[in-house]
């Protein structure tokens, strides 16, 4: 019975770990049989102290545990100096018979990845024991039962050998009855449950429970006052969450002084952005954006994402672009996506592309022989998209990352214009397939506490056979590339890194130096230009009582080749591009 106490108290309190240190070990093995200690653990070495020669020892019987011996253990301890003499026995080696189910519904088992083979003529694993029964109460307390106790029946002992039957209690079955939310938090309940994945009604799932803190974190509109309370009584479970409103929404505004080479004026840009984050409470999205980049350009965005649907994990998204580029041409760009909702917000979504491409005035082409820069287009096209981001604070993060992907194919054509000369179609398919990827990228690296690294990549790729300018991507600006004109430079395929060192001043001001640099091709008809444009510059943000100021300075480089030809645009410290910026958040 002593040597059957023994085992049993070996199965269920397996090992226990120590802290670190120590100086001289001997290792001396009573039993009569020796085993070698170097197949179980590397040789001794020298310590730098007690506590690390100690560990060490605690190590070795664990790793004679894990063997199959589980009744090993140092008899005793002689002291020398700084040279301990450990005497060792290691007792036979067991193993497992069998170790049957017992009661264990089989569905627990096989989602736990149980295998009969780990616990048949196996020696008696300390480690794998453990295991099972943690998987085991794991499974139970995230499926309703969270008070579930397994334990070891109908053991019996062999000459060399252990067997043993599973009991499982599950006792009490808890669902949660009811959710309540706390706080100034206006956010809807529905809302909350779907995204905590947690609804009245659910069984309890300690997994789910502990995940709520980390996955509120993620939010940017609401945080926590406490950690979630979970209340047991007899008859009920309730769950208690004390949410605080977080500034969220913002208005900012970017005002841009450039010099104007056609009027040798200084031309005044502006970008306004309306951001509403939760407005409705159910976690949804609006975004105005507004921006006279050039003289007669404006460029108007709308982005309405709405999560949940119907309590689903699907959410549906708008985005709609209008581009007016002076008296050349209007693009209207559509996109219906439906979203997958994933943890922290992020997701896969589908989606459908439409574009419409019009020419506005045809004056001067009344004439022409050749197939013009711009032309009349209409692209249906379907995609895929990815989003995922952990940043430790969106507005002004220290670390963390964001990705962002989209690709579409589809079919694009060209219509023509009956103001132009019908000979120019001649030589063009007027429908052909259209290919299109895009991403971005972000990653912040903390240096020291109040100072981050951010590495930038953005990239767009678009494939046909025959682009048109009105097309194609337009990059360069404070968003894109600073240190040059906004959307100042056309390409049909691009990729900007940037480099940026930040110095956080406070939560929302930050002081930074930054770098960027692109290569970009332009193959749309009439043009094959190559280019390698880079800026720089440094720039302050700063908070105050009425919002979030900032300014940049910029200075630019461009390099290109267009049909074999080169130019280039030097530094030139009269040109410097200055950026006005202001957040306001609510």
């Amino acid at each position: 019975m002593k040597k059957a106490a023994y085992i049993l108290c070996f199965l269920l309190f397996c090992y226990t770990t120590k802290g670190q240190n120590s100086y001289s070990l001997n290792i001396i093995q009573t039993d009569s049989t020796k085993i070698d200690l170097k197949e179980i653990s590397e040789a001794s070495p020298g310590f730098s102290s007690e506590n690390e020669r100690e560990k060490y020892l605690r190590k070795t019987l664990i790793l004679l545990y894990d063997k199959g011996y589980i009744t090993a253990s140092f008899d005793s301890l002689k002291r020398d100096s700084s040279v301990l003499t450990a005497f060792l026995k290691t007792g036979k080696s067991y193993q497992w018979a069998y170790l049957q189910k017992g009661n264990v519904d089989e569905g627990i088992l096989s989602e736990i990845g149980y295998r009969d083979k780990l616990f048949y003529n196996r020696p008696v694993s300390g480690k794998n024991f453990s295991r099972l029964m943690e998987n085991i109460l794991i499974y139970c307390e995230n499926n309703g039962y969270p008070f579930s106790t397994v334990k070891l029946d109908s053991i019996e002992f062999g000459e060399n050998s252990v067997s043993a039957v599973l009991n499982l209690t599950k006792n009490k079955k808890c669902t949660v009855d009811s959710i309540k939310i706390l706080g100034d938090a206006k956010v809807a309940p529905v809302y909350l449950y779907n995204y905590i994945r947690i609804k009245p009604g659910d069984l309890y799932s300690e997994k789910l429970i502990r995940e709520i803190a980390s996955r509120i974190r993620e939010l940017p509109f609401v945080s926590e006052k406490e950690s979630p309370q979970v209340i047991f009584t007899k008859d009920f479970t309730k769950l208690a969450l004390n949410l605080k409103h977080k500034k969220a929404s913002h208005f900012s505004g970017v005002l841009g002084l450039l010099p104007d080479e056609e009027s040798d004026k200084v031309l005044i840009t502006g970008d306004a952005r309306l951001k509403l984050q939760n407005a409705l409470g159910r976690g949804e999205l609006i975004d105005f954006n507004w921006r006279k980049l050039q003289t007669k350009t404006q460029d108007l965005k709308i982005l309405f994402n709405y999560p949940f649907i119907l309590n689903t994990p699907f959410g549906a998204d708008l985005d709609l672009k209008i581009y007016w580029r002076d008296t050349l041409f209007v693009t209207i760009d559509q996109r219906y996506g439906i979203q997958y909702i994933l943890k922290g917000g992020n997701y896969f979504k589908a989606f459908l592309h439409n574009r419409q491409s019009n020419l506005i005035s045809t004056q001067g082409y009344e004439n022409i022989t050749a197939v013009p820069d711009y032309a009349d287009i209409s692209a249906l096209g379907y995609g895929l998209g990815f989003k995922t981001e952990k940043l430790d604070y969106r507005i002004n993060p220290r670390k963390g990352y964001s990705i962002d992907l989209l690709g579409s194919i589809g079919n694009k054509k060209i219509r023509q214009n009956p103001a132009l000369p019908a000979q120019i179609y001649d030589s063009l398919k007027l429908k052909t397939i259209q290919y299109n990827s895009q991403i971005a990228g972000d990653v912040f690296i903390p240096l020291w506490k109040r100072a981050t690294f951010n590495i930038g990549f953005t990239g767009g790729y678009l494939f046909n056979e025959q682009l048109f300018t009105n097309e194609l991507y337009r990059i360069g600006g404070l968003k894109t590339l600073r240190g040059f004109d906004e959307e100042s430079i056309n390409a049909s395929s691009y990729s900007i890194a940037t480099l940026e060192f930040r110095y956080l001043l406070e939560q929302n001001s930050y002081f930074h130096l930054f770098w960027n640099g692109a290569y970009y091709e332009n193959t749309s008809v009439n043009n094959r230009t190559y280019g390698t444009p880079f800026g720089f510059g440094a720039g302050i943000s700063f908070e105050t009582k009425a919002g979030i100021f900032a300014v940049s300075y910029a200075f630019g480089k461009h390099i290109w080749r267009s049909f074999g030809e080169y130019h280039e645009n030097p530094i030139s410290w009269r040109d410097g591009k200055i950026h006005f910026g202001f957040v306001s958040l609510f």
